[in-house]
């Protein structure tokens, strides 16, 4: 087939890059599509859990399970054929263009770092991608390659392509506002409107279907979105519950700086120069790379400001993942691009300073791609701008794709480092060896084992996290610490169990693999602690260790009447030493709890200090904005200091405790807790 090998060139990239950049899971939304597509070929489904609901993915990777096995190698393999199908699609919208603008359509689109990434890991974003891709096919075989006997076809694969999208994941509607567009103008043209009305009735048909089809099995027809509502949670993406700012922020320049961000954007320099220097046929797009500019607007404006919600204005969640599904066509207009760049007969430098804009956004935005993508792109651009020929030049087509790759070196590199199967074997081998054990570790990790076990409960359920430790039930048991699955798992090391993060002789180490950082351990009897000191503190009234500022007191608290919103400083807590109990050895604990609101992210802190006559003997701040979910709502925000108390026996310093703001914003606080332990 002629121009195959740009194709299997990438095919040979995306295998190649899987070999040597895997690096595993992330552990929640990955793996749980694995349970479930497991307990599907167990003819389980649970209807209560949105996720259930997207068909397509489960059912595809249960496929790949149900011949290779729960495994890395079938959910891999599940992936890459879905993101080699792509590919295809993907080079058959270009397959009529010259090998040289074949080769770099496809390397724009498949080397953007996070695009190579996802594309052999569980998630149903590739899918969506996928069916996005091949919708887009289709319409292009109608509008540019007409052939009415394939008409019904086209239709008919248009309105599939669409309902498997949405079976596979909600955002597949994204795309329909472009399809719309194109649909009214059509119609409005007399053109293709038997090919529009196909789609509409067959599509129509397939969703009333599936629509009976649920109501059949769960008895509810709107099951599916009633799932999605039920399972929702606040997030920094809940733009319905923040402040308006939020929603400014995310429509105004935080999408184009998720591209950007991701090293994505190199298109969208493209784009831009084609809607720049040429008037457009906006409603009535003639030639393929009209329709292409085209699309990728309406493409664009769906994907930042079209709502996920019907009753309040919140545009979807940045994350790349999500829009995925944009970059085949971005590459396409990015191609047709070169294609115009290189056919005329003098230098054309518009391209050349979007690219420029571009590094300059990169730069202001503080992209690490910004020296390792953007800058090589475009002064290989410009290079080639000064010294081109008037025939095309294959070799900087061929210095183009070397520009792209360091970031994919950045990743195989990564993996290199993270050593995935070696993480592997060594959970499964500390397993092993302790059979008769309680393993305790942390989500991710646990997530792992049943997973790496082919979610046979019998074979791991001796496996729990370290929030089912309850008081001193650790003692016996085997911990197993990797700061790997503990950094997906969301937890720093002030997140762990205080029994972790305390050293003595009760602590014996049992397995340690200094290669890829982790280690096992068992406590052969506990630490006891002592509550020596506890305070709280609400602003409903005045309270012995605290002063504050009354003029900062205001309504609306978190549980009471009153609240304080503070300006640099809060109210402080004071406790001297001296007024404590303290034995002459074992550890000091002292921990801060207060509920905080905030408008938006600033510098704000918690703050434990230990002072002795202005002189800082202990510091330490928690940033308030890692415990914000959503901005506008009340969290509770902690912090803790581990002394030795040794350190301060028959000293004479003071414990002070107070939220510390550095920049300004709206910010309430409320519900003090304070406490001192004592551990031997």
């Amino acid at each position: 087939m002629r121009n195959t090998y740009p194709f299997w060139f990438f095919v040979f990239v995306l295998i190649a890059f899987h070999l040597f950049a895997y690096i595993g899971h992330y552990g929640y939304d990955d793996l749980y599509y694995a349970k479930l597509a497991n307990s599907l070929l167990n003819g389980q489904i649970d209807f209560s859990d949105h996720y259930s609901y997207r068909w397509t993915t489960l059912a595809y990777l249960a496929l790949f399970f149900k011949v290779f096995g729960v495994g890395d190698f079938a959910a891999a393999l599940s992936a890459l054929s879905i993101s080699i199908a792509t590919l295809w699609i993907s080079y058959l919208l270009v397959k009529q263009q010259s090998k040289t603008i074949v080769f770099f359509t496809l390397s724009l689109q498949l080397l953007g770092s996070w695009y190579l990434f996802y594309t052999d890991k569980i998630t149903p974003d590739i899918y969506v991608l996928f069916f996005a891709t091949l919708s887009v096919y289709f319409l292009v075989q109608q509008k540019f390659n007409f052939k009415k006997s394939y008409t019904f076809i086209n239709a008919s694969g248009l309105a599939l392509a669409m309902m498997l999208g949405f079976l596979s994941k909600e955002t597949i509607v994204l795309l329909v506002p472009a399809l719309l567009f194109f649909a009214i103008c059509d119609w409005v043209q007399k053109q293709n409107r038997v090919f529009w009305l196909t789609s509409l009735l067959i599509a129509v048909g397939l969703f009333t279907s599936y629509f009976y089809l649920i109501n059949k099995l769960t008895g509810n027809v709107w099951a599916r979105f009633g799932a999605i509502q039920a399972n929702a949670y606040y997030n920094l993406c809940s733009y319905d519950v923040q402040d308006v700012i939020f929603t400014i922020r995310r429509v105004g320049y935080q999408f184009p700086e998720l591209f950007i961000q991701t090293g994505l954007a190199i298109p969208l320099a493209f784009l831009m120069s084609a809607i720049s220097r040429r008037k457009i046929a906006f409603l009535k797009p003639v030639t393929p790379e009209e329709f292409y500019i085209v699309l990728s607007i309406w493409m664009l404006l769906s994907g930042n400001f079209m709502s996920t919600s019907y009753k309040a204005y919140s545009p979807i969640c940045l994350d790349i993942r999500h829009f995925l599904w944009i970059m085949p066509v971005l590459a396409s207009v990015a191609g047709l691009g070169l294609k115009n760049y290189l056919s005329s007969g003098e230098s054309d430098f518009s391209i050349a300073r979007w690219l420029l804009i571009l590094c300059i956004a990169a730069y202001y935005f503080g992209s690490e791609f910004t020296f390792t993508l953007y800058l090589p792109f475009t002064l290989l651009w410009w290079w080639h701008g000064w010294f081109r020929q008037t025939k095309p030049a294959g070799y900087f087509i061929v210095l183009l794709l070397i520009s792209q790759l360091q970031p994919v070196y950045h990743w195989i590199a990564y993996a290199q480092g993270l050593k995935y199967e070696e993480q592997k074997k060594s959970v499964l081998h500390v397993l092993q060896k302790y059979t008769a054990d309680t393993m305790v570790t942390d989500e991710v990790q646990k997530n792992l084992i049943a997973y790496y076990n082919s979610f046979d409960t019998a074979r791991y359920s001796k496996v729990i996290t370290f929030d089912d430790v309850k008081g001193e039930a650790y003692t016996g048991k085997v911990i197993y610490s990797n700061w790997y699955t503990q950094t997906l798992s969301g937890m720093r090391t002030e997140d762990l169990p205080l029994w972790m993060r305390l050293t003595g002789k009760s602590k014996h180490l049992i397995y340690k693999d200094s290669s890829i950082h982790v280690e096992a351990f068992k406590f052969s009897e506990p630490y006891h602690s002592m509550l020596i000191f506890k305070d709280s503190f609400s602003y409903e009234m005045t309270g012995v260790f605290w002063s504050y500022d009354s003029l900062r007191i205001t309504k609306s608290g978190n549980q009471g009447n009153f609240c304080e919103q503070p300006g640099a400083y809060s109210a402080t807590f004071t406790l001297p030493f001296d007024s404590l109990a303290l034995n002459a050895g074992g550890q000091l604990i002292i921990r801060a709890k207060v509920n905080c609101k905030m408008k938006d992210k600033a510098a704000v802190k918690l703050v434990i200090d230990i002072n002795d006559n202005g002189n800082t003997l202990a510091w330490k701040g928690e940033d308030c904005n890692n415990f914000m979910k959503a901005y506008g709502l009340w969290w509770p925000v902690t912090n803790e200091l581990i002394l030795e108390g040794t350190t301060y026996f028959n000293k004479h310093p003071v414990i002070k405790v107070y939220v510390w703001m550095n920049s300004p914003t709206a910010l309430y606080i409320d519900d003090w807790v304070i406490e001192v332990l004592e551990i031997q």
